[in-house]
């Protein structure tokens, strides 16, 4: 998964344009630029003004569009733009390739497709839980972190019970069901990387146009400190997700019997279009 560093949106009027602002969203992706340019369509000071994109560069990969569009709508709505226009065919004409590989190959004809805010792009979130006993002569894995350590956790895969916790809570948010539902207890999966499960996860919902906007975890485990490698295991997980991390750490208060290691995560997602709808039905449902 590429590393966003940040996603900037500001409003700039364009030499030579005969619209009365352009709105401009850039983001840095690892040492790249990417970029996408809309038009406001109507006087700023009228109802029911929406924006028209008419530039993309460095949009290469599908999920770049997705976090640009995400950016333009949340800062369209802050100017109080209603929709998004998008033509379809200039979209497609500028990222074909990587389109057609996302699984988009159906598109509308010369009407342009609109992105409705509120309607096309929503946000839902989900909450995720997992435990695991504590053992010895195993592995402590924690958001795919391997740590020095006496004991570790008991599980089918590494037990990695933080990725565990948010893959849960980013399938609950997406109506996708649970771990167990997407990687049974088979041989398949047994010994598994639980940071590479969560990757699978993230990189599926990508391609039904649903991005993870920010994950919040809480790991309560005692006999262990683990707050210098916080910012590590952030960092991990936020370059898998491609989406800001919060991780916290709880002892349990030294609580009779806490022989076993807690987390629990809340993760929201952002739903966007599904530009493959050749109706107008707006219908902000998918299926992966």
């Amino acid at each position: 998964m590429e590393i966003i560093t940040g996603v900037s949106c500001h409003v700039e009027h364009l030499p030579g344009s005969t619209a009365p602002l352009s709105l401009i969203c850039e983001m840095t992706v690892d040492s790249d630029k990417a970029f996408l340019r809309a038009r406001v369509e109507h006087d700023i000071g009228e109802l029911g003004r929406h924006l028209h994109i008419f530039e993309l560069g460095g949009v290469d990969r599908v999920i770049r569009l997705y976090k640009l569009l995400h950016a333009l709508c949340e800062k369209g709505s802050q100017m109080g733009i209603t929709t998004i226009a998008i033509d379809a065919n200039e979209i497609f004409t500028w990222m074909k390739e990587s389109l057609k590989k996302a699984g988009f190959s159906r598109w509308p004809g010369s009407k342009p497709a609109l992105l409705w805010r509120g309607t096309w792009m929503r946000c839902r979130q989900g909450i995720g839980y997992d435990v695991h006993p504590i053992v010895s002569e195993r592995k402590l894995v924690l958001a795919g972190v391997e740590i020095e350590s006496k004991f570790g956790l008991a599980g089918h895969s590494d037990a990695d019970v933080i990725c565990h916790a948010v893959i849960d809570a980013i399938l609950g948010a997406a109506g996708l069901g649970d771990i167990g539902l997407h990687f049974p207890e088979t041989d398949e999966f047994k010994g598994a990387k639980s940071v590479e499960l969560l990757s699978k996860v993230v990189e599926k919902l990508a391609k039904g146009a649903v991005l993870v906007e920010y994950v919040d975890i809480t790991l309560v485990m005692g006999g262990i400190h683990l707050t210098p490698l916080r910012r590590q295991m952030e960092e991990n997980l936020q370059k898998v997700i491609g989406a800001p991390i919060s991780i916290k750490f709880k002892s349990g208060n030294d609580v009779k019997g806490k022989e076993n290691a807690e987390a629990f995560a809340v993760a929201e997602l952002a739903f966007l279009g599904d530009f493959s709808r050749s109706d107008d039905t707006r219908d902000s449902s998918w299926v992966v």
